[in-house]
């Protein structure tokens, strides 16, 4: 690829020496006169792009969402292994908006100062909607955005987007079910507690209304991002106890927690009953957003359709009592593995399940490459490539009321590697024998080699690793 360097002011220093060594995909840097073709199709430019993210949405939780299966899953491809690598809200959605890792873009968690949108704002004038509006796109954002970036009380509206409507919820909160304003590009709105105030819902209708105005003769990029199925959970009245109670399955309250690193082998089983209620509301806070993705593309119509890039995602995933865990921001696949979907008409064949590591990061770089825009990334796209594995990785931090140190580690299709910071512990899962994470394989003798190989692999790809996080000390036997 040759020595590169930035012309454009504000990129972090990460990233411009990632650019510079030649680590950033070409496609990410150049940009393209029109989107890579798939199975040699050739593929039309650009296409309008329509993006829904969800909130703490884990890729088995499509039960209450017909419409979307039927719209959106079917008709295009889904991967099974979609990994959000730093599974917290900010984190992911400053991933989805670089399309960087946390390591480059600092962002780790939701607030300063080691995240929120207080550690991304030097980053705004370099993201997906940047992109996207320096290639003639009609922008628009409707829903949540990065949590921080509400809490001052006249926030200011993040470059590149032409219609721009987020949530402010109670005390600043970046998302709310009800009482909460929508601040941006416009009057500021506040919203109630009515039926007719429900987030999901209004949402829905600013996204698509968007949609309904744009100028045809000119693509559009969308993002209609609502909080549900976040806690608490709230369904639309209409669909509160719509939905059965379901069975908890493992690794739910594991019985066995030998295995695990010992700042978790503490932890209490979680009460059932209460396990249960939470998904019961999170599947039905999901029914509101299935209707809202429908209207969204009934918006966009059959016309627009046939050359429209549809992006289903979630920012990451949620435990239900996994390992004895409520929660998100750990390496287990109950809080990184996410629903990812594409679909493009012509483009990408329907009723794909894709097997392959497909990260946030691959999101943004796809859309970048289909629009034919320039962004460096740390992305690989789903119409000109593929990747073996990603790093995962956070700072240490404290819920669930324990405290989990700093990790690191590397997930594959096969294999989940992580070693925690400071001689806290290694964990190895081999999905082929254990889907479920029951078996830490880390002092098993006949993995490590593999551990090694997974580990050699996780070091160079985590740095500048987490703030705290050590690989020199050496680690524990749970």
């Amino acid at each position: 690829m040759g020595d590169r360097t930035l012309s454009t002011p504000g990129v972090s220093r990460a990233l411009a020496l990632l650019v510079a060594a030649g680590s950033v995909p070409l496609i990410a840097l150049g940009g393209l006169s029109t989107p890579a073709a798939v199975a040699g199709v050739i593929t039309p430019s650009p296409p309008n792009i329509v993006l829904i993210l969800t909130d703490d949405q884990g890729n088995d939780m499509f039960g209450p969402m017909p419409r979307t299966r039927a719209s959106l899953l079917d008709q295009g491809v889904t991967f099974s292994n979609g990994i959000s690598p730093t599974s917290l809200c900010c984190p992911a959605r400053a991933a989805l908006l670089s399309g960087t890792y946390s390591h480059t873009n600092g962002v780790w968690t939701n607030g300063p100062p080691l995240g929120g949108w207080q550690a991304f704002s030097g980053m705004e004038s370099h993201t997906v909607a940047t992109a996207l509006d320096d290639v003639g796109y009609q922008t628009g954002f409707f829903g949540k955005y990065l949590n921080g970036w509400s809490s001052p009380a006249d926030p200011v509206v993040p470059a590149g987007w032409d219609s721009f409507s987020a949530m402010r919820g109670p005390s600043g909160a970046g998302g709310a079910y009800y009482d909460y304003e929508l601040v941006g590009i416009g009057q500021r709105e506040s919203f109630g507690a009515t039926p007719e105030d429900y987030s999901t819902d209004v949402l829905a209708t600013r996204a698509s209304d968007f949609v309904t105005a744009a100028d045809p003769a000119a693509p559009l990029f969308v993002i209609y991002a609502p909080y549900g199925p976040h806690a608490p959970s709230n369904p639309a009245p209409r669909h509160v106890g719509t939905w059965p109670t379901a069975a908890l399955q493992p690794p739910a309250n594991e019985e066995d927690m030998s295995d695990k690193p010992a700042f978790m082998q503490s932890l209490a089983p979680i009460p059932k009953r209460k396990l249960r209620r939470a998904i019961r509301k999170q599947n039905e806070s999901l029914i509101s957003v299935d209707e809202g993705v429908q209207k969204l593309i009934e918006a966009v119509g059959a016309d627009r359709a046939a050359n429209t890039l549809f992006v289903f995602l979630s920012d990451n995933a949620l435990l239900n009592g996994d390992h004895r865990l409520r929660g998100k921001y750990v390496p287990y696949e109950g809080a990184t593995e996410i629903p990812i979907a594409l679909r493009w008409d012509g483009v990408i064949a329907p009723g794909q399940v894709d097997p392959r590591i497909f990260t946030i990061q691959d999101v943004t770089t796809t859309i970048v490459e289909a629009a034919g825009a320039t962004l460096p990334t740390e992305g690989v796209s789903y119409l000109s490539g593929t990747r073996d594995g990603t790093v995962v990785e956070g700072v240490e931090t404290t819920n669930d009321g324990f405290t989990r140190p700093a990790y690191c580690g590397w997930r594959t299709e096969q294999y989940l590697y992580v070693r925690y910071s400071n001689g806290a512990g290694d964990e190895l899962y081999d999905y082929a024998l254990d889907p479920d994470e029951l078996d830490n394989r880390a002092t098993d003798p006949s993995y490590t080699k593999t551990l090694g190989q997974l580990r050699a692999t996780a070091q160079p790809a985590c740095t500048p690793g987490p703030p705290g996080f050590r690989w020199d000390a050496e680690p524990v036997t749970p």
